[in-house]
């Protein structure tokens, strides 16, 4: 596949479904930038060990991403969001459409966001974040880290 006139699909298809979602917002001073890319990867890995196991394997895989910045009216703050996906066969990446309008969606759903007024409210995570707050819990609460000394759970219990 051409990678270059995927990532520029990709890109043009983020642009569209923009436009789309702001019809109304763009007389508001609606600002928007994308980038794209696309990428094929080869990891090639070779083994020789003292026992004779002898391996070589080749891993190829495929990425395309797509990123957007919002400003919305004289807001100082820009609003990056992105999409990606990655997979082992090409035919498995998502579609153009289908990424330019994930990204689309969330750079405008943060663009909606105000200040929220006090008080207890239920937490939810997306998908993306929870997954992003379990990648660090798990950091944290790695073995290597109590051994070094570099974790803030449970220092004192360490003998």
């Amino acid at each position: 596949p051409e990678l270059y006139a995927l990532a520029r699909s990709t890109q043009e298809e983020a642009r569209a479904a923009m436009a789309r979602l702001t019809q109304d917002d763009r007389a508001a001073g609606w600002i928007e930038s994308t980038e794209a890319t696309a990428a094929w990867q080869v990891h090639e890995s070779f083994v020789l060990a003292t026992n004779g196991l002898k391996s070589h394997d080749i891993e190829t895989g495929y990425r395309l991403s797509v990123m957007t910045m919002n400003r919305l009216g004289d807001r100082e703050e820009k609003i990056g969001e992105y999409a990606s996906s990655t997979a082992v066969h090409f035919s498995d990446l998502d579609t153009p459409d289908k990424l330019g309008a994930r990204a689309a969606r969330r750079g405008f759903a943060r663009l909606k966001e105000g200040p929220v007024k006090p008080g207890q409210f239920p937490v939810i995570f997306s998908p993306r974040a929870a997954i992003s707050l379990l990648e660090i819990f798990s950091e944290i609460a790695s073995g290597e880290r109590f051994i070094g000394r570099q974790s803030f759970l449970g220092m004192d219990d360490i003998g």
